[in-house]
């Protein structure tokens, strides 16, 4: 579990560089248009936990890259989990900014930075659906449905994610989660048992149980899903 990380941000970070690296947050994709963003040395790439070294030291470039490396599997998650493009880009930006803000807590030796971030983002979107006590409007597809040359297979394969969304978002957090991150993210049982903070075991038993739910109701309604079709682009 990732706790305490609502806490004061250090000294460093509450400085002009803090506010400048939060205000880019809302503007990344032009940011990263218009700038070179610290992602290697030379031509070896940095890791995470190298990164995340640089960012604590005030190094703006450094979580700029970490957050152009991981937004868009954050980002993925939060929408499955919420059904809604709008609240996914919320819970994104509140990731990583609950993130810059503790960044000392981050321990490679406990897992990989990936995992450390679908933790965070996991509670943000959990507080997210607790507090609207509802779950938000699904996104309709059909703006990103297929343009080949079967329109009307594209319809029926989007309206088919359509039900497949729902019935996920349906299932109970503790199988929807655990479908997502399994699944959707392809994360191994043993990254997902530490984002959870549950055994491995129970990890299995979880999603056995929500491929099992989901297959009664694509089975129930005559649905199914044709192979390659991605339930969350």
């Amino acid at each position: 579990m990732i706790d305490g990380l609502r806490h004061r941000p250090s000294a460093r970070w509450r400085s002009p560089t803090f506010c400048m690296v939060r205000a880019d947050l809302r503007n990344f994709p032009s940011l990263i248009a218009n700038s070179s963003v610290m992602s290697t040395i030379g031509d070896a790439p940095l890791a995470d936990d190298e990164l995340v070294q640089h960012a604590i030291a005030g190094d703006r470039e450094a979580f700029l890259s970490i957050y152009q490396r991981h937004h868009d599997g954050i980002f993925r998650f939060a929408r499955a989990m919420t059904g809604s493009t709008a609240t996914a880009e919320d819970v994104a930006q509140e990731v990583f900014l609950l993130f810059l803000r503790e960044l000392q807590r981050f321990d490679p030796a406990r897992g990989s930075l990936a995992t450390y971030l679908f933790a965070i983002a996991r509670n943000v979107c959990r507080h997210r659906l607790r507090k609207e006590q509802r779950f938000v409007s699904l996104d309709r597809p059909e703006d990103r449905a297929s343009s080949g040359s079967d329109p009307v297979a594209s319809m029926v394969a989007a309206e088919t994610v359509t039900r497949v969304r729902l019935f996920i978002r349906a299932l109970p957090s503790r199988y929807r989660e655990v479908l997502i991150l399994c699944d959707l993210q392809g994360l191994s049982y043993l990254e997902a048992a530490r984002i959870l903070n549950a055994p491995v075991g129970t990890v299995r038993s979880r999603l056995h149980r929500a491929r099992q739910r989901l297959g009664e109701r694509l089975a129930a309604t005559g649905e199914h899903l044709q192979a390659g079709t991605k339930v969350t682009s």
